[in-house]
């Protein structure tokens, strides 16, 4: 059984598709989202199960939603269950499977979505790029601005991929991730971000070519890269790049290989090109192919610790001034904390009256923010209420959903509250016309 799909954009080139993007287009193309297209479609055929296609499945096996499915494990399987119900074979392409498992799983992908506001604007068919969804890109090398990773209207991280996620809305507040251009901070073009924005643009566009291009940039292929530039020794590497000993020591013999962020650092301290030592090649120096024997590592282990010390007297000035903040920019404990470098446990034992206070007020904001939320909903519901009741149409839910154009709206228990409290406010020959589904359909 085939599922009509669109193909996946800006395949071969810097800008391809990620194929967390190329599900929310699906399931748009379809009029759904995807937690409706995933639950009711795509896990009965994962599970093989072709009867009750269009019944909700609660748990649709290895198929999930809330992560980051562009890479490892999480996108082969999609990428194959997609093309097998597609009938497509260029999915592949929009993850990073043909070169991801020479790293590291740490630090390759972003735990919450970015995006340039730009390029969501000046696109014809608005689409999220692969390259935005690497944790290392921090910056858009078309337009050279920071990405955005908040919803300008509520503030809130978004996931890569949210059973109501949308790609150019917020799946909180459905409101538009479209940056005013005054609010974009313009990055600079010669530093660490726009080089490794361009490098990862370039490696991602490689991810149509045949599996087996790319080596482990670690061991033979390091010491061969490393001494072009004449950094000879695990020593130097180590002062060049800023890590231990035993770090660098482990890389130069190829123990261990430096996660992606490192990688790059490493080829940007050394003026190397990333995307040409990654991908495979035979190694030009034949005196970098073995270490003499005789090599070891020096090991001082006469260092000791020294325990930190905490200015707490200038940490409670901190958190005096945060409890002062204005409730509707207060920040959570964790986030306080965060900025302060200190865990969330010291400062509750030191200061556990402020870190109360702290809490509540970000409570507060949270209530604050849900009650504004719920009142935007409802007053969107209303108005589509009478201009559909002036038109003459059914006020059903479904009809309410479609025009408001959030096709499973009312699966979200906040929009079925606030439908109920509207129905207080109507006359009974509208509240009459609309139903509540049952709850099994909800499940």
């Amino acid at each position: 059984m085939l599922l009509r799909a669109p193909p996946p954009l800006g395949v071969g080139t810097s800008q391809v598709e990620a194929l967390s993007s190329y599900v929310q287009r699906l399931a748009a193309y379809h009029r759904t989202v995807p937690g409706q297209l995933l639950h009711r479609f795509l896990g009965h055929l994962e599970m093989d199960d072709h009867r009750y296609l269009g019944r909700w499945r609660r748990h649709p096996g290895y198929l999930n939603l809330p992560a980051n499915i562009n890479s490892f494990g999480r996108a082969s399987l999609w990428s194959a269950t997609l093309e097998s119900v597609t009938g497509r074979d260029d999915l592949v392409s929009t993850t990073t499977t043909r070169w991801d498992h020479l790293l590291p799983r740490r630090h390759v992908l972003s735990d919450n979505q970015r995006w340039c506001p730009r390029c969501l604007e000046s696109d014809s068919k608005p689409y999220r790029r692969l390259a935005w969804c690497i944790d290392t890109v921090r910056v858009c090398p078309v337009h050279g601005c920071a990405l955005v990773d908040r919803c300008p209207q509520c503030d809130r991280r978004l996931a890569v991929l949210h059973p109501r996620s949308s790609v150019g809305h917020c799946h909180f507040c459905a409101s538009s991730l479209v940056v005013p251009a005054n609010a974009l901070i313009d990055a600079p073009r010669e530093g660490f971000d726009f080089w490794a924005a361009n490098q990862l643009g370039e490696l991602v566009a490689l991810a149509a070519e045949p599996a087996g291009q790319f080596v482990c940039f670690s061991g033979l292929r390091l010491r061969c890269a490393c001494k072009r530039v004449g950094v000879d020794t695990a020593g130097a590497l180590m002062h060049r790049a800023g890590v231990s000993k035993v770090t660098a020591w482990s890389w130069w013999r190829g123990q261990a290989t430096p996660c992606l962020p490192m990688a790059l650092r490493i080829c940007f301290n050394l003026g190397l090109d990333f995307v040409t030592e990654f991908r495979r090649g035979e190694c030009e120096r034949k005196d970098c192919r073995a270490l003499p024997a005789e090599a070891q590592m020096e090991l001082h282990l006469n260092y000791k610790t020294v325990p930190r010390r905490r200015d707490w007297e200038t940490l409670r000035k901190s958190l005096v001034a945060e409890s002062k903040r204005p409730v509707a920019h207060a920040k959570t404990l964790a986030a306080v904390g965060r900025e302060l470098g200190i865990h969330v446990r010291a400062l509750r034992q030191r200061e556990a009256r402020l870190c109360r206070v702290i809490a509540k007020r970000a409570l507060r904001r949270k209530s604050q923010e849900l009650a504004k939320r719920s009142r935007l909903l409802k007053d969107r519901i209303r108005a589509v209420c009478e201009k559909m009741q002036r038109g003459g149409m059914a006020l059903t839910q479904a009809n309410i959903a479609v025009a408001l154009e959030r096709p499973g709206l009312f699966s979200r228990p906040t929009a079925r509250r606030a439908l109920a409290e509207l129905l207080h406010e109507w006359p009974k020959a509208w509240s009459r016309q609309i139903t509540f589904p049952s709850a099994q359909g909800y499940r």
